[in-house]
């Protein structure tokens, strides 16, 4: 079986490259490397493998290879939100991928070309109201209702602009808006906004190079040894994140705009403006939703979970604290880290699938994805409160929690949406289950910051709280 190692932030192209030498007929499954977290392993399972699997495996442990891949294809979808875009349900609902489904489903989308009836351009294929793409294309290649060009201009002139109605030699509006040759920020969103907001009809746009204008040239030897002239125009992601932004506002603005294409063939030495660009559009689809991915939970068993022995987690409502190990105690839910179900071979539901789950759930392993709270964009301590919230949010009975090895924040940020959740829940016992004594340890310096915190407060607001107050901080510890 064929492993090769790749890191998260690999490109979706030299995703495919790789899924190439895989043969036709292999599966490709995806593990995490639990050395180095950012490292994720593609493994072939030809078909000799699958046929062996068949008869030697039994379902289950078919089944586990299974859940396993779907894990760490969460992972990855949650480091990269253009990937998350392009697989999109499929991640979660599909059992296994071929390698040539895995390659396919990795390409990315671009407009579809073909001749128009007259005028020789390139005619788009417009089949969704209000759809924006990206063409490998020039501008000029282009037919449209409207396009836009930038003009180099002084400083003084920056931002003017000027729309020509169509006429006798040209079927289209054009709309050009002066530029400086070395754009700042707030340069190129106003001249974004300037250029959408005077387009109407189906519009084609390109994104605007900011590299400065004396640097746009360099010297490149051919092949005979002459060294000649070539264009390295080029778009910072921050131009393209820009313009994306700005064709978002146009489309709920300017009501008489049907469609943006976006021409990508305007920088020919930028081989991966398209890809760019989608992954540009995938990241702030991402910011503004709640989850990367959305799905409905379509097997009911998935996660059943029945610990041995007979311990059982406390069924009084608010926070408790216990040395037992999680998987040891008897619960509603327990929510233990991605790595321990990994690690120990566990069916669980992901935390994405648990807002689907019924609020009077029993014997439900949910896994928190504790890959990316390394990340910096996902590693914020409001943004581990956030997700802890969701998994409680509406949810009556006895949830057992292991906390993820994070950091001091992190923990403290845990503990504040349990206490919030439980405060407002009078049906709701959480149970942190600890077994290491220097993540309890951890947890214990946590649990005191936030009661000193609230001491504050209650001080701040002369309002003693009794219930707060009973809580023995020195005795926190119990054993079930």
């Amino acid at each position: 079986m064929t492993q090769i190692r790749i890191s998260t932030d690999v490109s979706t192209e030299s995703l495919r490259q790789i899924l190439q030498s895989f043969k036709m007929f292999s599966t490709v499954e995806v593990s995490v490397d639990h050395v180095e977290p950012k490292i994720m392993v593609l493994h072939e399972v030809n078909l000799g493998e699958r046929i062996r699997r068949f008869f030697f495996q039994s379902l289950e442990e078919r089944k586990w290879h299974s859940q396993q891949s779907k894990f760490a294809l969460q992972i990855l979808a949650w480091r990269r939100p253009e990937i998350n875009a392009l697989l999109g349900k499929s991640i979660l609902q599909k059992e296994e991928w071929t390698s040539v489904e895995f390659r396919e489903a990795l390409r990315i989308p671009a407009s579809i070309l073909k001749p128009a009836k007259s005028g020789g351009e390139l005619q788009v294929k417009l089949d969704q109201p209000g759809q924006v793409g990206v063409a490998k294309a020039k501008a000029s290649e282009i037919a449209a209702d409207c396009k836009v060009s930038w003009k180099l201009s002084p400083r003084a002139h920056e931002g003017a602009a000027a729309k020509a109605d169509p006429n006798h030699s040209r079927t289209h509006a054009e709309i050009s808006v002066m530029r400086t040759d070395d754009p700042g920020k707030d340069e190129l969103r106003s001249a974004y906004r300037i250029a959408l907001a005077r387009a109407s009809g189906h519009v084609v746009i390109a994104p605007i190079d900011d590299v400065p204008h004396d640097k746009r040239a360099e010297m490149a030897k051919q092949k005979d040894g002459k060294e000649v002239a070539v264009d390295v125009r080029y778009c910072s992601d921050t131009s393209l994140t820009l313009l994306l932004d700005a064709i978002d506002a146009a489309k709920d603005s300017n009501r008489k705009i049907t469609a943006v294409t976006i021409a990508g063939g305007e920088y020919p030495a930028d081989k991966s403006l398209s890809v760019r660009l989608v992954q540009q559009q995938s990241r702030l689809r991402a910011a503004t939703a709640q989850s990367p991915v959305k799905f409905s939970l379509a097997d009911s068993q998935r996660g059943l979970f029945e610990p041995k022995g007979n311990e059982r987690a406390s069924g009084l409502s608010g926070m408790h604290f216990v040395k037992n190990s999680a998987l040891s105690l008897h619960a509603n839910r327990t929510i233990v880290p991605l790595s321990t179900v990994l690690t120990k071979k566990l069916d669980a539901v992901s935390e994405n699938e648990a807002r689907y789950l019924p609020r009077y759930d029993d014997r439900r392993l949910i896994a928190f994805n504790d890959s990316p709270l390394d990340s910096p964009s996902d590693s914020s301590a409001h943004h581990v409160e956030e997700r802890t919230a969701l998994l409680l949010a509406g949810f009556s009975g006895k949830v057992v929690i292991s906390p993820p090895n994070c950091d001091d924040d992190q923990l403290l940020a845990m503990l504040t949406a349990v206490r919030k959740a439980c405060k407002e829940n009078s049906m709701l016992s959480v149970t942190f289950a600890v077994d290491e004594e220097v993540q309890r340890d951890r947890l214990t310096k946590a649990y005191a910051n936030m009661r000193a915190g609230i001491a504050d407060q209650r001080e701040l607001d002369n309002d003693v709280d009794k219930e707060e107050e009973s809580i023995n901080a020195d005795e926190l510890w119990k054993s079930v």
